[in-house]
C-alpha cells in the first residue's frame, strides 16, 4: 500500500516551488492544488475503513504499510480545515469586492447549489444500497437529504458548510441593510460559528468530534480576508514573519499534542493553526501541479462519491485484496468524479445562471 502513499507524496513534493514572494499565495491557483492534496488524504482515510484486518497483500501492520497509515493517522481532522478556511476567506473576499450586490443570488449559488449537487449523490447512494439489499430507518430517508444523516455516504461537511453559509449570508445581510462595520460582522460571524459548534458539541455528542472540531477555522479565513492588508504588510517585514512562523509551529506543535494525548477540545485551536501555518507557507512557496489541480477542481466530488466504489468493492469481497482495493477505489473514484462534476457544471448552466 506504502507505493500509493509514496506517489502520492512525490507528486506533492514534485510541483513544490520556492518563490521570494507569491502575491497569490491565497488565489485560486494556489488554494486548489492544495485542496486537491486533501481530497487525497480524504480518500486515504476513508478507504482504509474498509479494508479488512485480515487482509493480505500488505496489510495489517505490515512495515510497508506505516507510511499509508502515517498519512491519515498523522493528518487526523486536519485533512478538511483549510476547505472550511478557504471557503470563509473566499465568501468574505467576494462581499468586499461586490458589496450588496453579492448577495444576490448567493442562497440559490452557494446553498441551494451545494445541496442540490450533495442530494444527487445521495440519490446514487440511494440506488446503489438499494441494489445491495441494505436498508436505513424513515429517519435516515428523510433526513439524508438535508446531510444531518447519510445512506453510508460522508456526511457532516456538507451540512456544516451549508449551515455556515446561511449564518454568512444573515450576518451579511445584516451588515449591509444596517451598515455595520466589518469588526461588527466578524464578532457575529465568530459567536455564530461558536454558537454551531456548541449546539454541535452537545446534539452529536463529543464522541462524534468531526461534527465540531473544525468549525471555528470557517471564521477564521473570513478573519484573514477582513485584515488581509494589515496582515501582510506586517508579514512582508522578514523579521515579522519568521517570528510569526516561529510562534505559530509553537502553539501548533503544543495544541496538536495537548488534542492527542488529553483532550480532543483543544483540536480547535489546534486547526486554526494550522491553517495560518499552511497560508504562511504558501506566502513563500507555490505549488504548481496539473494533476493537483485536477483534483482539486474535483475536490467535492471526490469527497461525496469516493465511498460509492468503496461500497460495492466491500460487497464483492476485494477489501482482502488492498492493493488491488484500493487500484480499483482510486480509478472509480476519479472517473466518477470527473463525470459528476462535468454533469453538475452544465446543471448549474441551466438551473443557477
Amino acid at each position: 500500500m506504502d507505493i500509493f502513499a509514496i506517489a502520492f507524496l512525490l507528486l506533492i513534493f514534485i510541483g513544490i516551488k520556492p518563490a521570494k514572494v507569491n502575491n497569490n499565495y491565497i488565489g485560486r491557483e494556489m488554494t486548489t492544488p492544495i485542496k486537491g492534496i486533501f481530497a487525497v488524504v480524504i480518500l486515504f482515510k476513508h478507504c482504509r475503513e474498509y479494508i479488512s484486518t485480515t487482509a493480505v497483500n500488505g496489510w495489517g501492520g505490515h512495515s510497508y504499510d506505516i507510511l499509508f497509515n502515517a498519512i491519515p493517522d498523522y493528518t487526523g481532522q486536519l485533512m478538511v480545515v483549510m476547505f472550511l478556511f478557504y471557503s470563509g476567506y473566499g465568501i468574505m473576499e467576494s462581499f468586499k469586492k461586490k458589496k450588496s450586490d453579492y448577495l444576490n443570488g448567493f442562497m440559490s449559488k452557494r446553498v441551494l447549489k451545494t445541496l442540490v449537487h450533495y442530494d444527487i449523490a445521495v440519490l446514487l447512494f440511494l440506488v446503489v444500497e438499494t441494489l445491495l439489499g441494505r436498508t436505513y430507518s424513515t429517519e435516515n430517508y428523510v433526513l439524508s437529504w438535508t446531510a444531518w444523516l447519510s445512506l453510508g455516504n460522508s456526511n457532516w461537511f456538507v451540512f456544516d458548510i451549508i449551515v455556515l453559509y446561511i449564518l454568512s449570508y444573515i450576518g451579511l445581510t445584516l451588515c449591509s441593510r444596517y451598515k455595520f462595520k466589518m469588526q461588527a460582522f466578524l464578532w457575529y460571524i465568530f459567536s455564530a460559528s461558536a454558537v454551531l459548534f456548541v449546539l454541535m458539541f452537545v446534539v452529536k455528542s463529543s464522541a462524534s468530534y468531526w461534527w465540531w472540531d473544525t468549525i471555528m477555522t470557517f471564521p477564521l479565513g473570513m478573519l484573514w480576508s477582513a485584515y488581509k492588508d494589515k496582515i501582510e504588510h506586517r508579514l512582508n517585514n522578514r523579521k515579522s514573519y519568521i517570528t510569526i512562523l516561529i510562534t505559530v509551529s509553537v502553539l501548533f506543535s503544543i495544541f496538536y499534542y495537548l488534542s492527542h494525548q488529553y483532550m480532543y477540545i483543544f483540536f480547535i485551536p489546534e486547526a486554526m493553526a494550522f491553517a495560518i501555518l499552511l497560508t504562511l507557507f504558501t506566502m513563500k512557496f507555490e505549488i504548481k501541479s496539473s494533476i493537483l489541480d485536477w483534483l482539486g477542481i474535483n475536490a467535492f466530488a471526490i469527497y461525496i462519491l469516493q465511498r460509492l466504489p468503496m461500497l460495492m468493492a466491500d460487497e464483492f469481497g476485494l477489501t482482502y485484496s488492498p492493493i488491488m482495493y484500493f487500484a480499483i477505489i482510486l480509478i472509480a473514484t476519479m472517473l466518477l468524479s470527473a463525470i459528476f462534476t462535468k454533469s453538475t457544471r452544465k446543471l448549474d448552466c441551466i438551473v443557477f445562471n
